[in-house]
């Protein structure tokens, strides 16, 4: 069984975080449930990108975090 293996010089790539543009009508419920299947991380959402409240803003930009 052989693998590649990691060395001390190479580097682990991290993918780009996802982004959601805001449309009409999103909410941080309905933005969870698209990309984390469940509507209740919208409050780790709100809290990644330094949300004070639910507003969204049409056209704005939303870090998505990692299931």
């Amino acid at each position: 069984m052989a693998g590649k293996r990691k060395t001390a010089n190479q580097k682990v790539e991290t993918p780009p975080p996802r982004i959601h543009i805001v449309r009409r009508g999103d909410t941080l419920r309905s933005i969870s449930m698209i990309y984390l299947g469940t509507q209740n991380r919208g409050e780790d959402i709100k809290a990644l990108n330094g949300l004070e409240n639910d507003t969204l803003v049409v056209d704005s930009e939303l870090v998505i975090p990692d299931r």
